[in-house]
């Protein structure tokens, strides 16, 4: 729990306003992963719940509520060549949703995005939802996200992971999946060190509109999710 007084000055292809927000924050995590980096069994479930009141020529006032959890199953039993288990199908998703003023009354930090490494693979960051003339994301007041991947280690050292990813931004307080759901779907590669495996994702926009590029490429430290 917790609480926080902000200011910002946002400027987009329109406008520039500035907000002042008071906010209070509350959440939960259950977490039984066996891994933080790499898991192969267990939950991790987040809940959160953010209100604030504010400033923007008037009282503003909304609330940010946030659901995530990942699962992974272990689809092959221990095997010492590998030194871990061969297959492993891991699963996440998340909802969001923020009740109060219509998305554009709301600050463009407070709404939801999703596409990128961590969210809808295949897409820009925050692209996987509407763009403005611009070609800019604008967010919205709910998000819905999917994924699953099998995740193979071929050796010690390297591990290969398909994927599939999908999402959606609605400006309704919950998906109505009205707008475009967006897909994305690719190959991964992962090194795997003593300390997290190293990940590097292709994956390509199974919906692709003419704003998107062909494929995206993603490298981090750790899995996925």
């Amino acid at each position: 729990v917790g609480s926080s007084i902000e200011y910002a000055n946002i400027k987009d292809g329109v406008s520039e306003r500035d907000y002042y927000l008071f906010g209070l924050r509350g959440g939960v995590t259950y977490d039984s992963r066996d891994d933080i980096f790499d898991p192969t069994q267990g939950w991790r479930i987040t809940g959160s719940m953010r209100p604030y009141v504010g400033d923007e020529n008037g009282i503003i006032h909304f609330a940010v509520n946030e659901m995530a959890a990942s699962t992974y199953w272990r689809l092959s039993d221990r095997d010492w060549r590998v030194g871990g288990y061969r297959y492993v199908l891991a699963a996440r998703m998340r909802l969001g949703s923020i009740f109060g003023e219509d998305t554009l009354r709301l600050p463009a930090d407070k709404r939801f995005y999703a596409g990128g490494g961590a969210s809808v693979r295949g897409y820009g960051y925050q692209e996987a939802g509407p763009l403005d003339a611009n070609g800019d994301p604008i967010g919205g007041r709910s998000v819905f996200e999917a994924g699953l991947e099998l995740r193979y280690k071929y050796s010690r050292t390297i591990g290969i992971v398909p994927f599939v990813d999908r999402g959606t931004i609605d400006n309704s307080v919950v998906p109505t999946f009205d707008e475009r759901l967006f897909f994305g779907a690719g190959i991964g590669l992962r090194y795997y060190t003593t300390f997290a495996p190293i990940r590097v994702d292709i994956a390509v926009p199974l919906n692709k509109r003419p704003t998107d590029r062909s494929y995206q490429l993603y490298i981090s430290l750790g899995q996925s999710f």
